[in-house]
């Protein structure tokens, strides 16, 4: 052996204990661990095979096809970083995040589709006024809160010529969003315009009172997103009461089928910007044609599913709590886990007459699956002190999908009287089912026939019909002859159970299923924008 490679052998040789003694990139103190769901929005879809890193450390891993993400990461009570990135997603970044060694730290997180391959895939840069450990004082500053505080935000894009900001949002207790429905039980200031210089936001406060996380959270043009996180102390003005026991506690469950109320970057037209840019009009107009043409920034469109769960409670209105609690517990976990805080005010529903009628929380966690039992509690708190609500349990519905058979799209010569059929899968025990008519030629759209309603109790049925006018509701008993129609389905799937009469037994629907109502005819508030939709043309005879 020469001189040179003895001196490389006792180098390696001396080097080997600090090798095998400093793991994961260096770092050989006290770890923890991270878990969480990563989604492409709020109760939306799991991203799978995404990268988890903690910047700064050689830890990593990937979400699993349920977007389940497990990982070491250094203990560290100042904060951590994480970094969540797919091919054809956006970059999503958290900091602030602090882990224990003692026990695991749980963070979900949104990672949406990139809006166009060609702009920046970097996370944006974000300033707060506010340090951890800081105490923000809760004043009157506003009618809707008599507790809240104001920050100063900040924030840069590494490229603002290409890829500004969208919007931001600072939120009390988890990050907020422009989730539209399902961010209502987020105390947040509500999404607003974002450029990056220094602003000034007001942040309600009312429902906490002592330790919490502050999260400031600002998109850029290609959906790269920033949450930064820190931890304070909000001292409240308000007078509250004693907590007392939290009543009629109950879980409902919704699957929905479509996103497209729940905001402006719920998912992106992929492709549209590269469309746009080349010149590909082929391209172009096959997304046009997907979707109106005034929705040209990141937007919802149906593809796919959501689900979340409305937690409905009573509680004495005269003397109202500090805030209301949720704790969850999921089939096959040893415990319930505190999953949102939010003060009366936010969560309360009042009737037409203005008179507080109960309250409700909305649990839209990536990680709520069809299929799997899922189990609530509330309580109510003052201080330190607190009063818990009954249990209530429900499992959410796999999706109902519907297709539209007969009259099938671009038939010709269909009866004046038709039969129309429809098929379904991923039904419950009760399938709710109607359809509606809409003059093509004349009314461009406008409705013209109820075609009628049904209801379906058989598990192993999966093919639906009507026969027109099948309710006696109809205006016209046969459709014009030689005419242009649309026809359209609306179905809804329950678990629940009919009496004798043919009514709903009161409670026993827990979870329900919409699969097509695209005018809300049944009454939730919203209605599924895309649904199965056939163009027929009537003959002469009957």
């Amino acid at each position: 052996m020469n001189k040179r490679n003895s001196r490389f052998l006792l180098l390696f040789l001396f080097l080997i204990p600090f090798l095998t003694a400093c793991p994961s990139g260096g770092y050989n103190g006290p770890k923890g661990s991270i878990e969480g769901f990563v989604v492409n929005r709020k109760a939306g879809t799991a991203v799978a095979d995404a990268e988890v890193k903690v910047d700064g450390f050689n830890f990593s891993a990937k979400t699993n096809s349920q977007g389940f993400y497990s990982i070491k990461a250094p203990a560290n009570d100042k904060g951590i970083s994480l970094s969540f990135s797919k091919t054809g997603y956006a970059l999503s970044k958290v900091e602030g995040l602090t882990v224990s060694k003692d026990e695991v730290t749980h963070y979900d997180t949104l990672l949406p589709e990139r809006f166009d391959d060609f702009l920046p895939l970097e996370a944006p840069s974000l300033s707060i006024n506010v340090n951890d450990g800081d105490t923000l004082n809760g004043t009157d500053l506003s009618d809707q809160s008599p507790d809240a505080f104001k920050v100063k935000i900040s924030g840069s894009v590494a490229k603002p010529n290409l890829n500004g900001f969208v919007f931001a949002d600072v939120a009390l207790g988890k990050a907020g969003g422009n989730s539209g429905y399902l961010n209502a039980s987020v105390p947040h200031t509500g999404v607003f315009s974002f450029d990056g210089s220094e602003q000034e936001v007001v942040v309600f406060a009312t429902g906490f009172d002592g330790e919490t996380t502050l999260h400031f959270t600002a998109y850029d043009g290609n959906s790269n997103r920033t949450e930064l996180i820190r931890h304070v102390v909000v001292k409240s003005n308000s007078p509250v009461a004693a907590p007392t026991a939290v009543t009629n506690a109950s879980a409902y469950a919704i699957t929905f089928g479509d996103v497209s109320i729940f905001g402006t970057l719920a998912k992106s037209s992929k492709g549209l910007g590269s469309a746009l840019r080349t010149g590909d009009t082929a391209r172009l107009l096959e997304l046009v044609q997907a979707k109106p043409l005034s929705n040209l920034r990141p937007q919802s469109y149906l593809d796919e599913v959501l689900t979340w769960v409305e937690v409905s409670f009573d509680y004495n209105p005269t003397s109202l709590p500090s805030a209301f609690e949720i704790y969850r517990q999921k089939e096959g976990e040893t415990g319930f886990r505190l999953i949102g805080r939010a003060s009366p005010y936010q969560l309360a529903i009042f009737n037409n007459n203005n008179d507080l009628v109960g309250f409700s929380y909305i649990d839209s966690d990536a990680s709520l699956k069809a299929g799997v039992k899922t189990t609530y509690r509330v309580d109510a708190v003052t201080g330190s002190a607190r009063k818990a609500s009954n249990t209530s349990a429900t499992t959410p519905l796999a999706p109902l999908v519907i297709s539209s058979t007969s009259p099938a799209d671009a038939s010709v010569d269909t009866s004046r009287i038709p039969t129309y059929q429809m098929k379904i899968s991923g039904r419950s025990s009760l399938v709710f089912y109607g359809a509606i008519v809409l003059d093509r030629i004349q009314a461009e759209g406008s409705i013209v026939e109820w075609i009628g309603s049904d209801v379906s109790t058989d598990p192993a049925e999966t093919t639906l019909s009507l026969v027109h006018n099948s309710d006696g509701l109809a205006t016209l008993e046969r459709l014009q002859a030689f005419h242009a129609y649309d026809w359209q389905p609306l179905a809804l799937s329950s678990n629940g159970q009919l009496d004798e009469n043919g009514q709903l037994v009161e409670g026993s629907e827990t979870a329900i299923s919409i699969a097509a109502d695209a005018l809300d005819l049944f009454g939730f508030g919203f209605g599924v924008s895309d649904v199965p939709v056939n163009t027929f043309v009537t003959g002469n005879g009957n």
